[in-house]
């Protein structure tokens, strides 16, 4: 998934940052949005309902610096992934142990999956 998400971002398929988020999420290129496990809730709240809203598979996935590291960036809150192939590969690598959170939501790589709450 790390490298994943390093391949699409020097593709520039990654789009970070809530607003930019915002902006991006409506657009057919859309494909997954990755929130980080330590997300402040509010964010974390926000972009689910959002994700939800415009039909998106949304995943908690590593925590914010992993986010970033991954992306060659500063800590990241989520991270939107605008090509479909790409996102259904990262789909694909998910973990046997991902378990859906509030219908929509899934936990990846989280190290304490039974507190998160969306």
């Amino acid at each position: 998934m790390y490298t994943l998400l390093g391949f699409a971002q020097k593709a520039g398929n990654v789009k970070t940052g809530e607003e930019v988020i915002r902006g991006a999420i409506g657009k057919k290129s859309a494909a997954l949005l990755l929130i980080a496990c330590d997300a402040p809730d509010e964010i974390k709240r926000k972009m689910a309902a959002l994700a939800r809203a415009r039909g998106l598979p949304a995943v908690l996935w590593a925590d914010k610096a992993t986010m970033g590291t991954a992306i060659g960036k500063s800590p990241r809150n989520a991270a939107l992934i605008m090509d479909r192939k790409m996102a259904v590969a990262m789909l694909d690598c998910k973990t046997t142990g991902a378990r859906l959170l509030n219908n929509d939501m899934e936990i990846w790589g989280c190290a304490d999956d039974e507190d998160q709450s969306v």
